[in-house]
Parts: C-alpha cells; structure tokens; sequence
C-alpha cells in the first residue's frame, strides 16, 4: 500500500492527512519530499494527521524526526495529530509521547493548530 498524502491548509500551519505507511522506501522519502516542499515554500509549520497510517516502522519515525528538524531549522516545527494505537504505544515505547521538547502530540485538530501561535 502506498502511502497517500492530502495537505489542507489552516491558517499558517499545513495539515498532511496521511493514509496508508511509512516505512522505508517510497513512503518514507515520499512524506520528506512534501515536508520539504512545503519548508522551501515558506510553509514550516506542518501537523502530521496519522490517524490512518496503518504501519510506521524505525525509518518512518526517522523520516518524521528529519522533518521536525527540518522544519525547526526554517523556524516553523512539526506536529502529530491523532496517533492510532498503534502509532500511540510506540511513541510510548520510543519515550517520544512523554517528551512535548522533542515532538508534539495532540488529539484536537484545533488544538494542535493553535500550538503554533502559543510555541
């Protein structure tokens, strides 16, 4: 399954919709490369919406790190919204839930929209 990506905008901040993977290959470089397009058209502040990946292996969270500091280095930052159960337990196991410093993680679109003019 490929992974699809639908961006929507909200204000200053872009929410990618994904569906499907991110795991090595394709996915993974597939989701950088719309961060990164995103990033060099002034657009730095991005919400991941992955209520619908199905699977996010080790390279898929590195892919999602990579465009966290991407995005840090363009002054915007990267978001998750809606962690499946999945995705949410290892982000526990990863001791990336407990660690807002490193990765954001909301369950309210609006919420998560609003944290970039409170960051």
């Amino acid at each position: 399954m490929n992974l699809k990506l639908q961006p929507r905008e909200s204000g200053n901040v872009t929410i990618l919709e994904l569906d499907g993977r991110i795991t090595l290959g394709a996915e993974a470089d597939a989701l950088y490369a719309q961060a990164r397009t995103l990033i060099d058209a002034g657009r730095p502040n991005i919400i991941l919406q992955i209520d619908k990946v199905i699977r996010i292996d080790s390279a898929g969270w590195g892919t999602v790190m990579r465009a966290v500091q991407s995005a840090r280095t363009a002054g915007g930052d990267v978001r998750l919204l809606k962690p499946s159960k999945s995705a949410r337990e290892l982000l526990e196991l990863l001791g990336l839930a407990a660690r807002p410093d490193i990765l954001r993680i909301f369950v309210n679109e609006q919420e998560a929209v609003e944290s970039f003019s409170s960051s």
